[in-house]
């Protein structure tokens, strides 16, 4: 997925956002921190799609 963005700057020159152009055609403002979120809950994603046929091991509760 591509999308275009303008990105916004604190009055000190950091990084708190991006105004997202959406496909039809209205942009959005998405803070620093919800773009980190998501960006990490890909990350992890990718991780589990990786592992999800690797090797299982079964533990009871009483071994956690």
């Amino acid at each position: 997925m591509t999308a275009q963005a303008k990105i916004r700057t604190d009055g000190k020159g950091r990084f708190s956002g991006a105004f997202v152009k959406r496909p039809s055609g209205h942009a959005v403002f998405v803070r620093a921190e919800a773009m980190d979120e998501s960006l990490e809950d890909a990350r992890l994603n990718a991780i589990a799609d990786e592992r999800a046929s690797g090797p299982f091991v079964q533990v009871s509760l009483d071994d956690l």
